[in-house]
């Protein structure tokens, strides 16, 4: 279930953990509002097995399931031209989802 959710812009992290549980908090297409907060959607994922690659994976199937990327990758190929808007938004997308897995994990570059 996604919700659309208001926190303090201080100390914003688009991924957290729920209480040293397998439940994570993942916030995203996120905007700055006036009032020095951000205005995101929200999602929770779980992991049986943390790491940084499992982190991203579950981050990408939230928008991007496995079928999903499979098509965009096959159709890509077909006709890039076509599907280049497409493809440069699940760039995006994974980048992002990336971006905020290195952040919990503290990693600069990965």
């Amino acid at each position: 279930m996604i919700t659309t959710i208001e926190v303090p812009k201080e100390g914003f992290v688009s991924v957290q953990q729920y209480r040293n549980q397998p439940v994570y908090f993942f916030r995203f297409d996120c905007q700055e509002t006036e009032n020095e907060t951000i205005l995101c959607k929200e999602t929770t994922f779980t992991l049986k097995s943390i790491s940084y690659e499992n982190m991203v994976s579950a981050m990408i199937a939230i928008k991007y399931n496995i079928d999903a990327q499979l098509a965009l990758l096959y159709n890509y190929q077909s006709d890039s031209e076509a599907y280049a808007e497409d493809m440069a938004s699940y760039q995006q997308w994974r980048s992002y989802c990336k971006e905020g897995a290195q952040d919990f994990f503290g990693i600069n570059e990965y």
